[in-house]
């Protein structure tokens, strides 16, 4: 029974564990990386509403945003990580509702979170990268970058809370070898002989001692979840095309072109062969005498 609950906790842990960056031990807004991790939770809003807005001052549009907890706002943002809101018409529209993707590429130092998500009433897919710049002097500044291509948003978190930290390491250490020490009585047998027959024989205890050692062994665990991020959104990935297609408009109407080249050649050789079997028959038929000559030679023989 104790096996099935112990691989009962460990199945539950794995669980829990997130491969692509996502909050760690249920954590919320806490990020790993190979580099270490990032913890977003001190952001978290208090009620259901957006921690963050930043205005894109060129077309006039809201985007809001809560790193944690979902909000809501308006019936089109129920339970939104990530909204737009088109402030001259009053009008919301939802860019996600999922959680967050962490991206992180030491090389270049970008580190920023990604969401996807559709708004069912226009069935649009709309990606959002907001990426997250260590500020050790900010509680937290967010902005609007750009909108590029279309349908993809770029947005900074400027905050000290974006600043990547160790990784977390944890250490299980148990007590040394102990040793026990265990006397027992071994009998120790002497023999007297007196100067007669009679032959006396007595017994005494000696003492036997018996060490025995258990070793205890000392474990060491670290965890350390280094998981491999989605490619940069400079560089995504192209949707596959459809497959080509062994006929298309082209190749069909030169195969006709063909085909009605090859009627009329043939055409042109039936009529050139009437021709020719006409001009035949006519001059057989304009000289009757050179055959009414020939077959009376015929009847002579």
């Amino acid at each position: 029974m104790a096996i099935y609950r112990s691989l009962s906790v460990v199945l539950y842990i794995s669980l829990l564990t997130c491969f692509n960056c996502k909050p760690l031990n249920g954590e919320q807004c806490v990020y790993t990386t190979q580099d270490g991790f990032i913890d977003l939770s001190p952001l978290a809003s208090d009620n259901e509403t957006a921690r963050f807005t930043a205005l894109d001052s060129q077309t006039n549009y809201e985007y809001l945003w809560s790193p944690c907890n979902p909000f809501n706002e308006d019936a089109a943002c129920d339970n939104a990580l990530v909204c737009q809101y088109i402030v001259a018409i009053d009008f919301y529209v939802l860019m996600a509702r999922q959680d967050a993707v962490l991206q992180h590429n030491a090389s270049q130092g970008y580190t920023a979170l990604y969401y996807v998500g559709t708004d069912p009433r226009d069935g649009v897919t709309r990606n959002t990268y907001i990426e997250l710049v260590c500020s050790p002097d900010v509680e937290g500044q967010f902005q609007f970058n750009r909108e590029e291509p279309l349908g993809t948003y770029h947005l900074t978190l400027s905050s000290k809370y974006a600043c990547m930290s160790s990784v977390q390491t944890t250490t299980s250490t148990s007590a040394a070898p102990k040793t026990t020490t265990s006397t027992s009585a071994v009998p120790k047998t002497t023999t007297s002989t007196s100067a007669g027959p009679q032959t006396t024989t007595s017994t005494s205890a000696a003492p036997k001692t018996t060490t025995s050692t258990r070793a205890v062994f000392t474990t060491t665990s670290t965890t350390t979840i280094a998981p491999t991020p989605p490619p940069s959104p400079d560089t995504p990935t192209a949707a596959p095309g459809p497959a080509p297609t062994p006929f298309n408009l082209m190749t069909i109407t030169i195969l006709l072109f063909c085909i009605l080249l090859a009627l009329c050649v043939l055409n042109c050789m039936i009529c050139l062969g009437l021709i020719t079997r006409s001009s035949t028959v006519g001059a057989s038929a304009s000289s009757p005498g050179h055959v009414n000559h020939a077959f009376e030679k015929k009847l002579l023989n």
